[in-house]
């Protein structure tokens, strides 16, 4: 039954084209909250990523400490493929001691750098 003062084919025209227009509306509908939910998420993303990649940097900083300071903190000297003087065997890392002798690892750690 149509409405007061309305006719029954434009009241049926009226419903067809109600029915017609939601499916668009109901696709933009889900369009924005798709578009909502993206702009969301992004924030969360790039917290998650600040996360990971603090962690990761101090993790190359903990690396990078302890390659160029002894366990009391005071640096090491510096180091390259050589010949040890003390025990005279080839070595991948030989410190170069400020009194111009050249350490292996062990020797180093032994004579704790003396001469």
């Amino acid at each position: 039954m149509a409405a007061p003062g309305v006719s029954e084919p434009l009241a049926s025209a009226l419903v067809g084209q109600v029915e017609f227009l939601a499916v668009p509306f109901l696709f933009i509908l889900c369009l924005v909250a798709l578009m909502l939910l993206a702009v969301a998420s992004l924030p969360i993303w790039l917290a998650i990523r600040h996360i990971i990649d603090r962690r990761r940097m101090a993790a190359l900083q903990a690396e990078w400490r302890r390659e160029h300071f002894d366990a009391d903190g005071t640096p090491l000297p510096p180091t390259a493929p050589g010949l040890c003087d003390a025990c005279q065997k080839a070595s991948e890392k030989v410190y170069y001691m400020p009194s111009g002798r050249r350490l292996c690892e062990a020797c180093r750690k032994e004579s704790s750098g003396c001469p």
